[in-house]
């Protein structure tokens, strides 16, 4: 909440609730100074937690692209069919490269 007493939905963390903030950023220097051997335990990378924060977490969307109760081409699925195809080509790319990688190995 800002300092008018609202909420504009784009004031940073440490505004809306400082504790929190605080909590997270202990979260993340803990994960910083050890060594994690649990397997459920993931480290994203950067633009992986700037995509998991951005506006596409204010999205549901179910199905695959095309096969949508709303269609890929209208509405407010546009842009998530687009990002899911380039998810799709992306991870098709990088399985045909390891897939030529390990063959000459």
């Amino acid at each position: 909440m800002s300092g008018d007493g609202n909420w504009h939905l784009q004031d940073d963390i440490s505004v809306d609730d400082p504790e929190m903030q605080d909590l997270i950023q202990k979260e993340k220097n803990r994960q910083k100074r050890g060594l994690e051997l649990i397997a459920s335990e993931n480290f994203a990378s950067k633009s992986v937690l700037q995509a998991l924060g951005s506006c596409l977490n204010n999205k549901y969307s179910e199905g695959q692209p095309g096969q949508r109760y709303i269609g890929p081409f209208n509405g407010p699925f546009i842009f998530i069919h687009e990002i899911m195809m380039l998810i799709y080509s992306q991870v098709r790319d990088k399985k045909v490269c390891l897939v030529q990688c390990t063959k000459h190995h």
